[in-house]
């Protein structure tokens, strides 16, 4: 089978030019470094690449990149980058401390779990910014994720109770106990807040229970490995599972919609673990978790975006039957799509603004409110066969009408922005799931 996705040092996005720029300069191939082309920015550009920067969450990586390579031949003391450079350096040190402020929490759990004999493994953040970065300043985490197993949720719960943590949702444990609706609904438990410091996520699975990608976490825990982190032991996924699950949450989970972190991520992985990878376990379990195209598509765009070194065969094991180079395109515009726009778009969103005609687009509506029992008993207090059912369709109908009526009424005046969005997404996830 050819390869479609040929290596290439040229980046080819630049739309926004302010994005191509921002690749430029977080790209592992130091020759792409665009000096003139920042040396020639305005303060109104240098400013909106900062704005740029921190809705990536790449502050950070962006101001090391600017200070280790400079910006050349503008000697003015007042020079257009002047302020942005001071925003990005505050911005940094506030990232710093923020950071070792997460150290200090992970480092109490970790204590607190050691004491008891719970094992913990570090997810994501937590563990990349000292293990893989080097440098916890560098990258930025807005929560702290962690791995329990289901018998010791209640445990990792009453931990971070005790450390003054608390739930923006209810846990019960115990009499009256919602634990396991609330495993089945999600592969973490809600939450647990603390002001002036990150939340955490405590995870039993690192898949979606209710996705056919889904995957029991046993071997998972069996291949861990014990590291320290913040003076604490505790454990990690393999190089081979933390690139899997780097994938897999941009991807399936994601959909493509946050942002241009995790794969500088992945270049950073790349980076410290390439010459330790075991590739062919790596793409075994890519295949047999059915995860195998959401994990190619992540690696396409991380080796363009970031010149992530992966090597070509793994492309060429990988690569899906048929595939189009344009299926990457969408979901590079994907990533610069806002966020909070791209979340709001769910896959009923989606029925609704692709039905054919008016009819279709009422059956989406209907089916996202009339949802089966098994599912209401899940997500509402209310036991199966109860007459107490229909009062929470009720309930349903206008949760559903407070989320979506603004959305909806912009899709029906035809909203281009919108409607780009649902596109993608419909056409990104029914390519992911080709083969669910």
């Amino acid at each position: 089978m050819p390869l479609i996705v040929a290596m290439s040092k040229k980046i080819t996005y630049s739309d926004p030019p302010l994005a191509d720029i921002l690749l430029c300069c977080l790209h592992q191939d130091q020759s792409l470094y665009p000096s003139e082309r920042l040396a020639n920015l305005t303060a109104g550009q240098w400013q909106a690449l900062v704005e740029l920067a921190g809705e990536h969450r790449v502050v950070p990586l962006l101001y090391e990149r600017l200070m280790a390579l400079g910006i050349p031949d503008v000697s003015e003391e007042q020079a257009p980058f002047t302020p942005a450079l001071e925003n990005l350096q505050a911005y940094s040190h506030q990232v710093a401390r923020n950071n070792l402020g997460h150290y200090g929490e992970i480092s109490k759990l970790l204590r607190r779990a050691n004491q008891k004999g719970i094992p913990t493994i570090l997810l994501k953040g937590i563990y990349l910014a000292e293990g893989i970065y080097k440098n916890p300043g560098l990258r930025e985490m807005n929560d702290i994720d962690v791995l329990f197993q289901c018998s010791d949720l209640k445990k990792a719960f009453m931990m971070l109770t005790d450390m003054g943590y608390s739930t923006e949702k209810p846990i019960h444990f115990g009499k009256g106990s919602n634990i396991d609706k609330l495993i089945s609904q999600s592969h973490h438990l809600p939450p647990m807040v603390k002001p002036h410091t990150a939340k955490f996520e405590i995870h039993w699975n690192i898949s979606h229970p209710a996705k056919a990608y889904s995957i029991e976490p046993k071997e998972l825990w069996e291949r861990a490995e014990t590291v320290t982190v913040a003076g604490e032991k505790a454990m990690m996924l393999t190089p081979e599972d933390n690139l899997l699950h780097l994938c897999i949450h941009t991807s399936y989970q994601h959909m493509f919609s946050f942002g241009i972190r995790p794969f500088c991520d992945i270049a950073e992985m790349m980076r410290h673990f390439g010459s330790q990878m075991n590739w062919d376990a790596f793409i075994e379990r890519a295949f047999r978790y059915r995860w195998d195209r959401g994990v190619f598509l992540s690696l396409v765009i991380a080796r363009d975006f970031t010149g992530a070194a992966i090597p070509l065969d793994v492309f060429e094991r990988l690569q899906p039957d048929g595939y189009d180079p344009l299926m990457a395109e969408t979901a590079k515009a994907q990533i610069f799509t806002d966020k909070a726009t791209s979340g709001w778009v769910s896959s009923p969103i989606i029925n609704f603004a692709t039905g054919k005609n008016v009819g279709e687009m009422v059956k989406a509506v209907l089916i996202q409110i009339f949802l089966p029992q098994t599912l209401m008993t899940k997500r509402y207090p209310v036991q199966p066969g109860s007459l107490m059912l229909y009062a929470y369709y009720g309930v349903r109908c206008w949760q559903v009408l407070l989320r979506h009526t603004v959305g909806v009424l912009r899709l029906s005046r035809g909203d281009a922005y919108l409607l780009g969005i649902v596109r993608r997404k419909k056409k990104l996830n029914q390519w992911m799931n080709a083969e669910l």
